[in-house]
């Protein structure tokens, strides 16, 4: 799995491409908002790979439920981009 450093080094225009292993440490509840006059979510998270923390955005209302900090020692997310 790639590091929260790497991702960023590689870092271009759009969604990274890349899979992280991170925890997620964070999560602010789901904001609405307007592009287009279309009604949108999106929701705001911090994740940690261990070494660096990051703060991750998504778009994707399905996803929200699998956002969540989990309070074990162990405990990591993959977060997989499919573009």
């Amino acid at each position: 799995m790639t590091s929260i450093d790497a991702a960023f080094t590689e870092r271009g225009t759009g969604p990274y491409s890349l899979a992280l292993e991170v925890k997620v440490v964070a999560v602010k509840p789901a904001e609405v908002y307007r592009k287009d006059g279309e009604e949108k979510r999106v929701m705001n998270f911090a994740m940690s790979d261990g070494i660096t923390t990051a703060k991750g955005i998504c778009y994707d209302a399905a996803k929200f439920c699998k956002l969540q900090v989990i309070c074990t020692e162990n405990f990591s997310l993959t977060i997989c981009v499919v573009t």
